[in-house]
């Protein structure tokens, strides 16, 4: 009896085994594809069969095609959010157990060393779409109105604006409105181009690092609650001083040293223009100048005119549902609405020939500049404490 009883044991044990064995061979494994099929990337994920390898192995391979449907493009937004993945909605990227790999060469590397598929016996994490959406995420509409309306403002930005006049008022040279205008376009043109390359500049970069999207978007939502806040009780007090008429008791406005050296700054290059010749390589130089002058400018001015276009860049940069084309349409956008109220001062003052009526003008409506300024900070910080409070919970 315990001789049959050995036997039947052993017998059991080894079914038992072989079944288990079967089964750890059979478990599924799935692993999620995101792709675009105007993606060149992507294309070449598959055409050199990346994902078919993975198949060959036995792996479900779930594939997205972007362009299939807007509800794609939030689902891989919801994926970066889960997996703490700051990406624009564009392929190609694998979601294989609680790892992702992303573009080309990630994948390639992960298929080839099998770290894709030891991954794969991991389920995914779990995503939830309407959880991702409570993360700063901002509608097409909220995005355009933000970037109209800050651009706008800092349009209207006293530092821009002085500095815009002192160059106008300096250039002595001609009485010729058409090449006033040019110049002057030309300085504006360099505003416009600088700051957009600078909001395009630290959008990429913070997207580049792959930063803790989670992480990241609580910091930068503190950063403007309390930036917001100051900035509104700065502005506040202007608007009070300023209507009062007391100028020199306005705080929110470039140090003192800056605003000699950028005076400096613009009466050398004005003293150069000056002294062009009036050829056709005199007005090439001139423009060259001229747009060098106000890249210069639109550097040594950030420090006041970032004050609104660094929360704008900040949110952008925080819309995993926003692609490229999105994004350089509303910096675009913004700097367009930047440089508008420069143009149109920089018309009025050569039209009527005189800078400092134009500087009178906005010197005398500071105060409201400044209010204007005052609650749209306001209204960005409480924006940011709803959703950080509110929303977020």
């Amino acid at each position: 009896m315990t001789k049959y009883l050995k036997v039947f044991i052993v017998v059991l044990s080894i079914f038992t085994l072989s079944f288990v064995s079967v089964s750890a061979e059979t478990e599924e494994r799935e692993v999620v594809y995101f792709g675009s099929t105007s993606c060149l990337v992507c294309q070449r994920v598959k055409d050199e069969g990346l994902l078919e390898a993975l198949e060959d192995l036995g792996v479900t391979v779930t594939i997205y095609e972007l362009e299939d449907g807007a509800e794609f493009v939030e689902l891989l937004a919801a994926y970066n959010y889960t997996y703490n993945f700051i990406h624009k909605p564009v392929g190609p990227i694998i979601f294989s157990g609680g790892e992702y790999y992303f573009n080309y060469d990630g994948i390639k590397a992960g298929v080839d060393s099998g770290e894709i598929y030891n991954n794969s016996i991991n389920p995914l994490l779990e995503v939830d779409v309407i959880e991702y959406r409570s993360v700063s995420n901002m509608s097409g509409f909220q995005a355009f109105f933000t970037a109209l309306a800050g651009g706008f403002v800092d349009g209207f930005n006293p530092c821009a604006i002085a500095m815009l006049l002192l160059f106008i008022s300096l250039l002595g040279f001609t009485s010729n409105k058409k090449l006033l205008i040019a110049v002057s376009t030309t300085y504006i043109f360099a505003l416009f181009i600088s700051y957009y390359l600078l909001g395009y500049f630290v959008v990429n970069s913070i997207q580049y690092f792959n930063a803790n999207v989670k992480l990241l978007s609580t910091v930068i939502s503190w950063i403007i609650i309390v930036l917001g806040f100051g900035l509104f009780f700065f502005n506040m007090y202007d608007y009070l001083v300023s209507r009062k008429k007391d100028y020199g008791q306005v705080k929110n406005q470039l140090p003192k040293y800056i605003q000699k050296l950028n005076k400096r700054i613009i009466r050398v290059f004005t003293n150069l223009i000056n002294k062009t010749e009036d050829n056709i390589f005199g007005f090439i130089t001139l423009l060259l100048l001229t747009f060098g002058l106000g890249v210069i400018i639109s550097l040594t001015e950030f420090l006041c005119t970032g004050q609104v276009y660094l929360p704008v860049i900040f949110s952008l940069s925080l819309q995993p549902t926003f692609t490229d084309v999105h994004i350089l349409l509303l910096l675009l956008l913004y700097n367009f609405m930047f440089v508008l109220p420069l143009i149109v001062i920089s018309v009025t003052a050569i039209k009527t020939k005189s800078a400092l009526s134009v500087s009178n003008f906005i010197r005398e409506k500071m105060h409201i500049i400044k209010l204007i300024t005052a609650l749209f900070f306001l209204a960005v910080a409480l924006y940011y404490v709803y959703d950080l409070f509110i929303v977020r919970g």
